[in-house]
């Protein structure tokens, strides 16, 4: 849901989910005509810059894309020793994949995580779900919104332990494509 206040002609705030952005118009935007009704440009007409949590964006046509949102698992290994288990864990993960028997990455991620992970989500198969940018530690949000889409990232190393990251999807990014297994 996206609620528009228009403050005055220069400014309007835009909120999303309790976030609040601000985005500058042109001042004094005429009106056009449709028959005898009067209605105020579009936004895109208008020429709007604006900027939101760090993206830019020319006009509110884009807005919907603005909100960048992705839908991971993870897998959490802890201890002094938790970068090289991790890393051990990624090997199970990879020898889980099996073709033949319809068990790709995907389905490989979630089998191991719900087998090792040391987070409560491992009973989803690591599965944390649709969170926006910001929700999770710096390191590992800097994993699941800049790392590609359908691979297995990491070790990623947060304040928590080591993480093994699968991204399944981020809005604004092109779909990954499957080979067939999930």
């Amino acid at each position: 849901l996206v609620v528009c206040m228009v403050q005055n002609a220069a400014s309007f705030s835009l909120m999303h989910s309790g976030v609040i952005g601000k985005m500058s118009a042109v001042r004094d935007l005429p009106l056009r005509s449709s028959g005898s009704a009067h209605r105020a440009p579009s936004v895109a007409a208008a020429g709007l810059k604006m900027e939101f949590m760090g993206f830019k964006f020319d006009s509110l046509k884009n807005f919907g894309n603005m909100i960048v949102q992705c839908r991971a698992s993870h897998i959490l290994v802890t201890g002094p020793s938790c970068v090289s288990d991790c890393e051990e864990v990624k090997k199970m993960v990879m020898n889980s994949i099996d073709f033949p028997a319809g068990v790709g990455l995907e389905d490989a991620f979630a089998k191991v995580a719900a087998q090792v992970s040391e987070c409560p989500s491992s009973k989803d198969g690591g599965s944390l779900g649709t969170f926006g940018p910001g929700r999770m530690v710096a390191e590992f949000d800097q994993a699941c919104f800049n790392g590609p889409i359908g691979n297995v990232i990491g070790p990623v190393k947060t304040k928590f332990g080591a993480h093994l990251i699968f991204v399944h999807e981020r809005s604004g990014d092109a779909p990954a494509k499957k080979s067939g297994c999930g």
